[in-house]
Parts: C-alpha cells; structure tokens; sequence
C-alpha cells in the first residue's frame, strides 16, 4: 500500500488549493516555507558569519554610560551662538512636548494628562543622565550604511547611535531648563541690585 502523504488528507474547496497540495506531494517540500523563512535561513547564516569572523578581527564599540564623569577636555568652549541656538531649540522641544501632554486635557481627563507628564519627565531624566558614545569607525561599510557581514561589533555602535539620537531631544530640553535656569537666577541677582 502507498503511503498516503500529509497533504492528501487535507479537504480543500477550491481548484488552487488541490493544484498546489499536488505540487508539493510531488517535488516533497513544505508548503511552509515562504520567502521569509528563506530570509531568515539567510540573516542567521549572515550572523553566523559575524560571531565567526569577530574574534580574527575585532573592532572597537563605542560604550553606554550612567551619569558619565565629565570629560577634561583642552578643547575651546562652545560659542556663544551655538549655546544659544541649543537653549532655544531645546525650549521649542519643551513646548512641543508640553503641548503634547495638555493638548486634549479636557477630552481625556487629568489621569492621562498625568500620565503624560511622568512619561515627558522620566524621558528628559533619562536623556540627561544616559550617555552613548558610539565607535563612528566602526559602523559598518559606507558609514553605516550596509551592514558588515563579517563583524557584530558594527551592529552595536549602530544601536547606539540609535540611541544617541532617541536621547538627543530630551538632553537638548534638559541642558535648556538647566541653562534657563542658571541665566534666570543670573538676571534676577542683577535686578536685585
């Protein structure tokens, strides 16, 4: 007796479905493998490559810091224009945030303005005190562009770079309330007088 296949057991209502059951009785692969399990053969094997070829040549990785010492650098500060432009972009990106959080207090309720509020809050805190400082020689080939297939420690400085640029807004409305702050306090001391 001939062994009845998986898909001959299978009711089928349309003359497509019997076609393609036939088809793969006959050449015996899985009618489950698509064009993304392929994708993900490849991708695997292409990680592969990188845990393999990483130790024969491994490149350096940008790192992700808590509260980070602040850096003895010799260089010359900012200039004035440059901190300003910060200051102001990040009070725009303030109030866009702001508006965010309030835009529909009315609508929906005080709960999930609050909500909002904390969220805004705990993002400008973590942005503040999260610092990455990603490898940019080693972010792959044509400048992060394409992936090198033969190192994993591209795709790390690549995620911080991400990072880096998730926490942008958030450190450019931090550094603008703290220097807000500190010109306010400047030019109240010389009102005072």
């Amino acid at each position: 007796m001939k062994p009845r296949s998986i898909y001959s057991t299978v009711q089928t209502n349309t003359i497509f479905d019997q076609r393609y059951i036939r088809e793969a009785n006959r050449h015996k692969f899985s009618p489950h493998i698509t064009e993304h399990s392929k994708l993900e053969q490849k991708n695997l094997s292409m990680s592969l490559l990188e845990w393999v070829f990483e130790p024969l040549n491994p490149g350096p990785v940008g790192k992700l810091e808590v509260n980070p010492p602040e850096p003895d650098d010799d260089d010359d500060p900012p200039k004035k224009w440059l901190i300003w432009l910060s200051i102001i972009i990040g009070l725009l990106l303030l109030g866009i945030g702001l508006y965010w959080v309030f835009y529909n207090l009315f609508y929906a309720g005080a709960r999930l303005v609050l909500f909002k509020l904390c969220f805004l809050v705990l993002y400008v805190l973590i942005s503040h005190s999260v610092t990455a400082t990603p490898d940019y020689t080693n972010v792959g080939w044509f400048g992060g562009l394409i992936d090198n297939p033969f190192r994993i420690s591209d795709d790390y400085n690549r995620w911080l770079v991400f990072i880096q640029v998730i926490l942008l807004p958030g450190k450019l409305i931090a550094y603008s309330l703290a220097m807000s702050w500190l010109l306010g306090k400047y030019l109240y001391k010389k009102l005072k007088k």
